[in-house]
């Protein structure tokens, strides 16, 4: 498993290098790239009180914007997080489509493990993010 300073590495990594996106000609002025990392800036209500997501992306005003996880492992308990930071997004967007992002390292093996069906993530395909692994049991290796 990454150490915890491999995963801070890679927030910092994706923050800045995915929000916004290369070239992208559609992202708000007012927007506002934050990690919680190292430092708690912004927190979102979760299941077990306050979460911090790895990141988040807020207007000037202070409203939650977008929100992205990096994963290290999943797990039942984490796919309760990632439906909190979800509905903690807007759906402000051209699509109206929730901007919520998972991001979770490659798989160790070259086959893919067996998850239940009943645990894949609810994410219709055309909903950024729908590349989003299934939110596995413990039995699960990735």
């Amino acid at each position: 498993m990454p150490s915890q300073h491999d995963h801070d590495r890679a927030v910092r990594f994706i923050a800045a290098s995915r929000f916004p996106f290369p070239g992208q000609t559609d992202w708000p002025p007012d927007n506002l790239t934050l990690t919680n990392e190292t430092e708690r800036k912004k927190g979102i209500a979760g299941p077990d009180g306050t979460h911090y997501p790895d990141i988040v992306i807020v207007s000037k005003a202070g409203q939650i914007r977008e929100v992205a996880e990096i994963e290290t492992e999943v797990s039942p308990a984490r796919a309760r997080i990632w439906a909190a930071s979800s509905a903690a997004s807007d759906n402000g967007t051209k699509t109206g489509v929730k901007h919520f992002f998972v991001y979770v390292r490659p798989a160790r093996s070259r086959t893919p493990s067996r998850c239940s069906t009943a645990a894949r993530s609810p994410m219709p395909e055309s909903a950024p993010g729908a590349s989003i692994p299934p939110a596995a049991s413990a039995s699960c290796r990735w």
